[in-house]
């Protein structure tokens, strides 16, 4: 209750000392008009606390909601700090931004009540009981009627949609007293009479993360500092070096487009993949170093440039625990064998590539997959096999068994058709590697891609000497491995003849590439399969 009075108080003194400046032609600091030698700063700032009360569950807490509700018998509170405030205030607009479609209509309060926090504030807390019946004196609460240019507020709309609240005068008389700006919104009808169960909007609170770029409240506050251009470029500079410079990070940091004294700052970082010019941390592994990162801020205002240098130093992950060690190994493992279609050998892993992790495997039929990976594919009379594998996961400490499914397909049927078809798909093949040469100009490979094209090759070369070998997946995987091969091609769609409009090596040339494969493929699948009218359409 002292609060209460000493604000009004106050409040009653700064009447008095306008009247006495208008009276006597002074102007108080705080509404001090613009002058030569000073600038305008915007100081932008969130709200310490916001939530909805709620008057018909009047004890529960809505502090972490990301929505302001006003209307639905509910009203919205918000608090601000503005004892960073020094200068003169020019003025004070609180920016909002509607949550969803509803038009309404509001009114905005000023409460003398500043103690209250949004992790514990509720409706009976605000408006506590006297005798059983809220009394809805005791949040002091006073009218704010410029708040809007019309009488209600009007929130209309989709979401997104900004709603400015005019607060100059309540901040510059809040700067008189404790600093702290508490402020009602409460749900009217068109005419301004408080109606609280009509139909809500919903604003954007504070937790509300839907866009990064100013969703959430902020209250701006146009000061009066005496500043160069060259002075706030270089009060911001500092405080940039203050915050980031020779700092160590593991998470994400929150890098500022805009200075405490309104230059626009934009960001480079030397190393991208560890830490974007957004501000995104990715740590290195455990097993690697820190990385030492160049964060390169460039700050602007009024055609003036410079820019501030940072060294920050990205932690690498913490060494994990065997526990850790066994989950991840075991993810990892997951990953990469469960349902396996196998055709072949299997490597199986006997170390874990992320905790390094000892790992031994067991199978349910060691005649088809052994324990050490060696496959045996059921002849081509019989079925695909089913095989399930243990996986016993060690570190430490800790072990953990899991399980893998193999697919292992039976043999299929050699025939000469199938045979002679691999044969001259391999032909095939060999033209396509020889046709593209190493480098990296349009239309050109890398030996890389050439080395692993042609080891496709030479394994369809070893199906076709092996009398069990799988002739319908060796042309399979030759028939892939050619068109990847293609698709590695150095693409540019430069014109190198106008006259012909020929590019360099197109798009769609590769395109075409891989198409004229993909038929030479098919028209040698066994007849079987294709019909001739089906070959003649792909020869067309």
């Amino acid at each position: 209750m002292v609060v209460k009075l000493w604000k009004t108080r106050i409040s009653s003194m700064l009447a008095f000392c306008m009247f006495f400046s208008l009276f006597f032609g002074t102007v108080s600091p705080a509404l001090a008009a613009d002058d030569s030698g000073l600038s305008v700063v915007v100081v932008k700032m969130g709200p310490t606390d916001d939530a909805t009360i709620h008057s018909t569950s009047t004890t529960t807490n809505f502090g972490t909601a990301t929505s302001l509700v006003i209307g639905s018998s509910r009203s919205a509170l918000m608090k601000f700090d503005l004892s960073s405030i020094t200068d003169p205030i020019q003025s004070a607009t609180l920016k909002l931004y509607k949550d969803n479609t509803n038009a309404t209509n509001f009114t905005v309060y000023r409460s003398v009540y500043d103690s209250w926090s949004e992790s514990t504030i509720t409706w009976d807390k605000w408006y506590p009981k006297m005798g059983g019946v809220p009394d809805l004196t005791q949040a002091g609460e006073s009218l704010i009627s410029t708040a809007c240019a019309t009488n209600p507020c009007a929130a209309s709309g989709a979401a997104g949609t900004l709603v400015s609240i005019n607060l100059t005068d309540t901040v510059i008389q809040e700067m008189l007293g404790d600093k702290k700006l508490s402020l009602v919104f409460k749900r009217t009808d068109a005419s301004g009479v408080d109606s609280i169960a009509l139909t809500s909007a919903d604003i954007a609170s504070k937790e509300n993360i839907k866009s990064s770029n100013g969703y959430r409240p902020v209250l701006e506050i146009s000061t009066l500092k005496a500043l160069t251009v060259a002075d706030r470029i270089a009060n911001d500079k500092v405080k940039l070096l203050e915050q980031f410079n020779n700092k160590s990070v593991s998470t994400n940091l929150v890098l500022p487009l805009e200075g405490a004294t309104n230059t626009a700052i934009t960001w480079s970082s030397s190393q991208p993949s560890v830490l974007s010019n957004a501000g995104v941390v990715t740590r290195p592994e455990y097993t690697q170093s820190d990385v030492p990162v160049t964060l390169t801020a460039t700050l602007t205002y009024g055609g003036i440039t410079d820019t501030a240098t940072m060294n920050v130093t990205v932690l690498r992950m913490p060494t994990p625990t065997d526990a850790e060690r066994v989950a991840k190994d075991k993810e990892l493992l997951i990953a990469k064998y469960n349902n396996m279609t196998v055709y072949g050998n299997v490597n199986l892993q006997p170390i874990g590539s992320y905790g390094f992790s000892t790992i031994s495997w067991k199978s349910d039929q060691p005649a088809i997959v052994s324990d050490a990976g060696v496959v045996h594919r059921p002849l081509a009379d019989q079925t695909d096999a089913k095989v399930k594998m243990e996986v016993n996961i060690h570190s430490g400490t800790v072990t953990e068994v899991t399980y893998v499914n193999f697919l292992v397909p039976k043999l299929t049927i050699r025939t000469a058709t199938k045979l002679q078809a691999l044969q001259n798909m391999i032909l095939e093949a060999g033209q396509l590697k020889d046709q593209f040469t190493v480098g990296t100009a349009a239309g050109q490979v890398t030996q890389l891609a050439k080395d692993d094209f042609q080891a496709v090759i030479v394994y369809a070369q070893n199906v076709v000497s092996d009398p069990d070998g799988d002739l319908e997946l060796g042309m399979d995987r030759l028939r892939t491995a050619g068109k990847t091969f293609i698709s590695t091609a150095v693409i540019s769609n430069n014109v190198i003849d106008v006259k012909d409009n020929k590019l360099a090596y197109s798009t769609y040339r590769q395109e075409l590439t891989q198409l004229v494969w993909e038929a030479k493929g098919l028209l040698q699948i066994d007849p079987d399969m294709y019909t001739q009218a089906s070959k003649d359409a792909v020869q067309e």
